[in-house]
């Protein structure tokens, strides 16, 4: 780069020399097969780029400027209010713009070169980059999580550009404005190396890309660096597994922590039974097989879904939820975050979402009912682990047994000899009861213990 006063000369990609003005116009471009285009012109801009270490001369320049540019820097990305306060641009340094927001609603896609804060000059103002209550204002448009559930992009005048939420659905809609709310103190609104932080979400770069993602895992928007976009690929790619990065502006205070431990058991080789984030409120636990199909789901308001079905299978599609301690044992329990598998009593073994709602009863005989509450797994502490535990091919609960009775199926069986259900690898279920010990993962020797605990289990033991 040569810079005079307020011109600078600089070569982009070893193509192109600029000789752009610092208030954003490029009044020159000369190109290395001999052709030049003149200006004005607002691509291109040398004023764009990182400022370089003087190498000769003096770089202590005179300025009588009092604003700041309008724009967020982390990793190989951009945000920025752009030409004027009616334009918010997302820009990969590739360089391309795969967003464009204005402020009447509209939205324009990339890929496109222009409006991109690595090649133009961002506009200026005498705030600049503000940070709130999870909130971060670029000049005259907000990005503020709304609510628990809802992160939006805001222009001043109170349109609303997109709104975003945790499940990973999109939409459009003024009545979740970031300016309903004043700005607030910095209070979880952060930029760091790689990602920029507001409240539960993260705008983040995952490789070379940008994704848009809640805490909870869900991605509602994701950008490339060539200028694409795409809305709700709901779980893939995840800006929050691109680690921790240091506070460079805003604040931290206040953040929710972020939980990374996949909730679910392997059960033999081929099923995994596994906490799932449904839709906005509401959760999931899902047996799936690796074949990959889904036998059955259950719901936080105790409906059940049976297979085959191919959506939320932790082994393809959607991985198991995060949670913060992971699967946790108890006293002939097993916990995956807010679903309990307990044994209530001899006689009985109840699935029960934390809300208080029993999913699914097994009796002892074989049968199986529906939502009683006084069978709750949830009326009871979850205790110390005892009779508790996992092993290679089953999940043990005192005098139950959630097994894989071969590579092709699994069941749910008393210790009496009554299988209660089946499901196979290929998403079909198989209502008992069977009697015998016909499917029953009680023909399975004593296995391991890989997980909780199986003392108390004396009385309990396997047959074979």
């Amino acid at each position: 780069t040569l810079q005079s006063a307020s011109l600078r000369f600089e070569e982009e990609r070893k193509t192109f020399l600029s000789v752009s003005h610092k208030r954003g116009r490029t009044a020159r471009l000369y190109e290395t097969n001999g052709y030049s285009h003149g200006g004005p012109r607002v691509d291109r801009n040398a004023w764009a780029w990182e400022k370089g270490v003087a190498l000769q001369g003096n770089d202590e320049c005179f300025s009588t400027s009092s604003t700041v540019p309008n724009v967020i820097s982390f990793g190989d990305w951009k945000i920025a209010q752009m030409r004027d306060t009616n334009w918010l641009s997302f820009s990969s340094n590739y360089p391309n713009t795969p967003m464009l927001f204005q402020s009447n609603s509209r939205r324009h896609g990339g890929p496109r070169l222009d409006w991109g804060a690595w090649v133009e000059v961002p506009t200026s103002s005498a705030e600049g980059v503000q940070f709130g209550d999870k909130a971060v204002q670029i000049d005259q448009w907000r990005i503020k999580q709304f609510d628990d559930n809802h992160l939006s992009i805001t222009h001043s005048n109170g349109v609303v550009g997109r709104v975003y939420r945790s499940d990973g659905d999109t939409f459009t809609s003024n009545s979740y404005s970031g300016y309903i709310t004043p700005l607030g103190e910095p209070s979880c609104a952060y930029v760091s190396e790689n990602y920029i932080r507001v409240g539960d979400w993260r705008i983040g770069q995952i490789g070379d890309h940008l994704a848009i993602t809640h805490i909870t895992g869900h991605t509602a928007m994701y950008y490339t660096n060539d200028g694409y976009h795409y809305y709700g690929l709901k779980y893939e790619p995840n800006s929050w597994l691109s680690g921790e990065g240091s506070v460079l502006q805003g604040s931290a205070e206040n953040c929710n922590p972020y939980h990374d431990v996949e909730t679910y058991v392997q059960i033999g080789s081929s099923f995994r039974l596994s906490y799932m984030l449904g839709g906005i409120g509401s959760s999931y636990l899902s047996l799936s097989s690796a074949y990959p199909d889904t036998p059955v789901i259950y719901k936080s308001d105790r409906s059940i879904h049976h297979g085959p079905r191919t959506d939320y299978n932790a082994f393809t599609n959607k991985k198991p939820a995060l949670s913060e301690h992971g699967v946790e044992y108890g006293d002939k329990t097993v916990q995956l975050y807010d679903w309990r598998i307990s044994e209530i009593d001899d006689q009985h073994l109840s699935i029960t979402h934390s809300s208080g709602g029993v999913t699914r009863i097994f009796r002892s005989d074989g049968t199986i009912h529906g939502s009683v509450a006084d069978f709750s797994g949830y009326d009871k502490e979850l205790g110390a682990p005892s009779c508790a535990y996992l092993s290679e091919e089953y999940l043990q609960l005192g005098s139950w047994r959630i097994g894989a009775y071969s590579q092709k199926t699994i069941s749910i069986s008393h210790k009496e000899g009554y299988t209660s259900e089946v499901f196979d690898i290929v998403g079909n279920r198989h209502r008992g009861p069977y009697s015998d010990f016909q499917f029953s993962s009680w023909n399975l020797p004593k296995g391991s213990v890989l997980e909780g605990s199986d003392a108390g289990c004396d009385s309990t033991s396997a047959i074979a």
